[in-house]
């Protein structure tokens, strides 16, 4: 029929009901994500959340490290309710404070690296525009 919807997997209010108790359970809190997703598009939270529990409980990873993998990715990312959520999972998974600190401090360096390897990638690309500029393309250069 043109102009419906498809059905969604989760067509009812119970399922969804479920799935949010299911992340509560999970996380301690129904994330931001969760909430909008649940009331706005309850198929891609369910197939976001499904993957997510396959990937942190069912892959080759054991659920401590694949969250303390989910906690440097949220540091290096800067995103802080995820931080914190992962951080907790972490330690509940059996990680210790310190490698969690590890995780934060590792996360941190590969952020502050990469970040320094395209502004530099940057300042050399503009330091070789400069040097070409100056056989008389008209722009002046700023010297300190």
């Amino acid at each position: 029929m043109s102009g419906t919807k498809p059905r969604n997997k989760i067509s009812d209010n119970a399922s969804m009901e479920e799935l949010l108790r299911a992340v509560q359970e999970r996380y301690g809190e129904v994330p931001l994500i969760a909430r909008v997703l649940g009331e706005h598009r309850p198929e891609i939270l369910a197939s976001g959340m499904e993957k997510s529990f396959r990937l942190m409980r069912e892959g080759a990873l054991e659920p401590r490290v694949a969250e303390l993998v989910a906690l440097a990715a949220a540091v290096a990312l800067r995103c802080p309710p995820c931080a914190l959520s992962h951080m907790r999972r972490a330690l509940a998974s059996g990680a210790n404070r310190q490698e969690v600190l590890d995780a934060v401090l590792i996360a941190s360096h590969v952020a502050e690296t990469s970040s320094l390897a395209v502004g530099l990638r940057k300042f050399l690309e503009a330091s070789a525009a400069e040097e070409e500029c100056a056989l008389g393309c008209g722009v002046e250069r700023r010297d300190e």
